[in-house]
């Protein structure tokens, strides 16, 4: 059997927001990553990810985490060759910017994830999703990726993206992108599977949709896809 990288968002792809990775899919992955490398890739702040895949008994597993910002070959605690993407001279401080501005537009309406190089807004009240999105906009620019979530908003730069995360991976890891399969949900995902030679979308994002190779109709659908490797 050859051996295959396989990475997962985690949002909508394993899990649903808010709950827990169903029994039979984190089966599923513990059983992948005893033959193959499995890997985590999401927005969310490296050591929110670590604490996961300990959780899931995937402490071998690679870390894409900050939408592609930060990448660590194991979830272990120091890292294994833990690395961090570069910010561009001159836009040290676009992210902070924005935070200023929505820290004086909401205040405590609003709670901020620890990242190291992006920016995630949550609202502490749900229907306040709207307005943090619809704030948004103004500071979109060349350098600055703004990705809308149903529950929190995503300030990226632009040249940081989980395809770039996912190259760095397979540089350090030496698999091919024939060897490479994605699964990803959301918008934030796209360069991921324009990079692997394998996706697979979960839902029914309309742009995921059309990047991918395979579909699956939701997130209890993909245990028994995977049941083919």
């Amino acid at each position: 059997m050859k051996k295959m990288l396989f990475v997962f968002d985690i949002d909508g792809t394993i899990c649903e927001i808010g709950k827990p990775v169903a029994p039979e899919l984190a089966n599923e992955l513990k059983r992948l990553s005893s033959s193959h490398k499995v890997a985590i890739a999401s927005g969310k702040p490296f050591t929110y990810i670590t604490g996961l895949c300990r959780q899931l008994e995937l402490t071998s597993a690679s870390v894409i985490g900050e939408n592609g910002g930060a990448v660590s070959m194991d979830a272990s605690f120091p890292p294994s060759g833990f690395r961090l993407a570069a910010v561009p001279s001159g836009h040290e401080n676009d992210i902070e910017d924005i935070k200023a501005a929505y820290r004086k537009e909401f205040g405590s309406r609003i709670w901020i994830q620890l990242n190291h190089l992006n920016v995630t807004f949550y609202p502490v009240n749900p229907r306040d999703i709207c307005s943090l999105h619809s704030f948004a906009p103004q500071f979109e620019t060349d350098f600055i990726k703004a990705y809308y979530h149903s529950d929190c908003l995503d300030f990226t730069p632009s040249h940081i993206n989980k395809g770039e995360g996912l190259k760095t991976l397979l540089k350090e890891t030496g698999f091919s992108t024939d060897n490479t399969w994605v699964f990803g949900d959301g918008e934030n995902d796209l360069e991921m599977f324009r990079t692997a030679g394998n996706s697979v979308c979960i839902g029914g994002n309309t742009k995921l949709k059309e990047a991918a190779a395979y579909c699956v109709e939701d997130i209890a659908s993909l245990a028994p896809f995977l049941q083919r490797f």
